[in-house]
């Protein structure tokens, strides 16, 4: 039998070479990552925010929370914090950053309140509310701000807050609770229990341990949503009443006359205090959800 002798390739496989700047590139990768590590951990566990990282923060996008989709910075948290840490000398915070980011979430529920009630704050509102540029000097030196900066962490905020309370007071949804509550006064009244009793039980006027006597009043001494009782007789009690923070029924015990022009009434009041923005706040963020981003 005739062996056939099999051919040796001649050619060498070249093996691949680790060359210097494979090592440089690896390396330069690890620094990055490691880098980043760093970074996201100062950021987000350490709560970096002064000096440098302050200034990180404002032009790094980094995401604290995340409120219904509605993204708050990271750098509206530190220029929050900035301010508490500013006023938290004497410990008032145990942690101003915490206090902050709690701040932060309930601005953007009371910004999503106020759109949801049909309302809101202008650009052209905030830029023309009144401030003491001289009077802030100290204090935007304190804490590191602009006018500018002023104006959109805090007199923004204010006037959003200020519309939302506006907006709840006037709301019957979120006057509900304040309304069934003076509903069961009513009822009781008509069923002929005292109103002086009742004014003492349920009133929250300073006037309630008084039963509701806060003597005798003219018109022009009135809120707003109470004229009408100057077209009551003597000894007749309103219906329910709409104050601009409270609802009321009134009792006018007594109308005097006074020079033939200007008519005073004794009265007595029942008022119920409506609910106002933080209770709002508290029904409204309920089933809202919430994402932090920073632990």
């Amino acid at each position: 039998m005739t062996v056939i002798p099999r051919e040796e390739s001649c050619a060498q496989v070249e093996r691949p070479r680790i060359r210097l700047s494979h090592l440089i590139a690896f390396f330069i990768f690890f620094a990055f990552v490691g880098g980043l590590a760093v970074v996201a951990s100062g950021f987000y566990l350490t709560h970096w925010r002064h000096g440098l990282a302050r200034e990180v923060s404002h032009w790094l996008p980094l995401p604290a929370v995340s409120v219904e989709g509605d993204m708050v910075w990271y750098r509206d948290v530190v220029e929050i914090a900035a301010v508490l840490e500013q006023s938290n000398r004497e410990g008032i915070f145990s942690d101003p950053w915490d206090h902050a980011l709690q701040i932060a979430i309930e601005r953007k529920h009371t910004k999503h309140l106020v759109r949801e009630l049909d309302s809101f704050v202008g650009q052209a509102e905030v830029a023309s509310y009144p401030i003491d540029e001289e009077d802030l000097t100290d204090f935007l030196q304190d804490v590191g701000w602009t006018v500018d900066d002023y104006r959109h962490y805090i007199v923004q905020p204010l006037l959003l807050s200020q519309k939302a309370e506006k907006a709840v007071y006037a709301s019957d949804l979120y006057q509900r609770n304040a309304r069934n509550r003076i509903e069961m006064i009513q009822e009781k009244i008509e069923l002929g229990v005292s109103f002086t009793d009742l004014a003492k039980q349920h009133s929250e006027d300073l006037s309630a341990s008084f039963g509701g006597d806060i003597g005798y009043v003219t018109a022009d001494e009135l809120d707003q949503g109470l004229e009408s009782i100057f077209d009551l007789e003597a000894g007749k009690i309103s219906d329910i009443l709409e104050g601009p923070t409270y609802f009321a029924i009134v009792y006018v015990y007594d109308l005097v006359e006074i020079d033939e022009e200007e008519v005073q009434a004794g009265i007595q009041i029942i008022t119920v205090n409506k609910d106002g923005l933080a209770e709002a706040l508290v029904d409204y963020s309920a089933d809202k959800k919430v994402v932090f981003f920073v632990r």
